[in-house]
Formats: C-alpha cells, structure tokens, sequence
C-alpha cells in the first residue's frame, strides 16, 4: 500500500508490549534483537526472549530457542553466548 516501513518504531512498539507481557511480543523483540531490526543485534537478549516466550507456551519461540541450542546457530564463535545458552536450560 506504499507505506514506508519504520523499523525503529516497530522495535520500540514490540518493547513496550513486550513490557505489558504480550507473549507474541516476547517472541517478535527477540528477533529483532536476533536480526537487528531497529536496533543493535544482542543475541543474549535475543535468547532471553525467546525464552521467555517459550516458557510461555509460544510454539515459535520454542522452535527459536530450539534451533539455538540444538543447532549451534550463530554461537560456534561466540562462548560466552553458548554459556548463556546453557546457563538458560
């Protein structure tokens, strides 16, 4: 509809719901912190998120949490997040 897209904005609406406990939003901030989507990428932050909202029953978040630790994505070079991973189990 040619609306252009703030990533910025996104980010800081998907925080404050993130904030008010919407467990989608839990899920969604993680990505953007996984990707850098409006904002710096934080893996760690990423991680909590995710899990988070997998404790929270989010079939998504479960299967991004899952793909972290099942399969080493984005942390073979990274030890000290892979010890966070581990420190959240």
């Amino acid at each position: 509809i040619g609306t252009k897209v703030n990533e910025t904005k996104a980010f800081e609406l998907y925080k404050l719901a993130e904030e008010k406990g919407y467990i989608i939003a839990q899920n969604n901030l993680g990505y953007c912190y996984e990707e850098g989507i409006g904002t710096e990428v934080n893996e760690i932050k990423a991680l909590e998120l995710y899990k988070l909202a997998a404790e929270n029953e989010h079939i998504t978040a479960q299967n991004n949490l899952d793909m972290h630790i099942s399969m080493g994505v984005n942390l073979r070079n990274y030890t000290h997040i892979k010890q966070h991973v581990e420190s959240l189990l």
